[in-house]
């Protein structure tokens, strides 16, 4: 199971590549095609993910976590305050660590696939909204609507557009696309779950194993705190800074790059 998660792992960077070549793509009609390239591709990711946790948990006898009152205390200010207690006062424990192990990359993993989906919904939303302007102020100016981009198909020898496709800039709506639903949570859901097992991943008996296999999901979790989450995350990126010193006090010398 761990290595089918692998699999599906290693193609999640690719999501990165086709975000910088949207960046530097100019022209409208390719920027949206590619923007609906991105959110497929996501939607395929997010297929892959879901039906591997699916049969993780039939592979599992028992849940594959449950939940405890944390022990865990932070030195940092954001547990100290006693009128908004712990951030997180419960904690999770697995079977074992190879399944904590899956778990917290599969939440790296789905956080990373429902970030990037949040953000082309949003570009999608936003073109739409700039595409429906600019229709109204040329209809206005010329009395002909924009052209559409639909690929023609010929049926006899009549010719006609196919029928509207998310490709179709001038046709698109967002109700082409499937309803985001908890995949807008990506911001608190994954890296909670994340965030409520580092003290699993702590205990001395795991020794260094324990410690490294959480350090790299910890920054991922900030990092995407920081420049993609919308609202204040800023007590629960405290929270991680002091985790991540934690985790170098211990000897972890690497902790102490990033």
């Amino acid at each position: 199971m761990r290595d089918q998660l692998v699999d599906i792992a290693l193609e999640v960077p690719s999501l990165f590549a086709k975000g910088d070549i949207l960046d530097a793509t100019t022209d409208v009609h390719e920027r949206h095609v590619k923007t609906i390239e991105i959110v497929r591709e996501s939607q395929r990711m997010d297929a892959m993910l879901a039906e591997w946790f699916t049969r993780l948990e039939t592979k599992v006898s028992g849940p594959l976590y449950h939940p405890k009152l944390s022990t865990l205390e932070s030195s940092s200010a954001a547990d100290s305050s006693p009128e908004r207690g712990k951030l997180f006062p419960v904690s999770f424990h697995f079977p074992t660590y190879i399944v904590g192990q899956s778990l917290v990359f599969y939440w790296v993993a789905v956080l990373v696939v429902h970030a990037h989906m949040c953000a082309m919904y949003e570009k999608l939303a936003r073109s739409q909204s700039q595409s429906q302007s600019q229709q109204i102020s040329t209809f206005a100016a010329t009395q002909a609507p924009c052209t559409c981009t639909c690929t023609s198909t010929t049926v006899g020898d009549v010719s006609s557009p196919a029928a509207a496709a998310p490709s179709c800039p001038h046709h698109f709506t967002m109700d082409m696309l499937p309803p985001l639903g908890h995949r807008r949570d990506w911001a608190h859901r994954p890296t909670r779950n994340i965030c409520q097992s580092v003290e699993y991943f702590l205990q001395d008996e795991l020794r260094t194993i324990g410690s490294v296999s959480i350090l790299l999901p910890l920054v991922v979790v900030k990092e995407y705190w920081k420049y993609a989450a919308p609202g204040d995350w800023s007590r629960e990126s405290v929270w991680v800074t002091d985790m991540i010193a934690r985790i170098k006090s211990k000897g972890e010398k690497i902790a102490g790059y990033v």
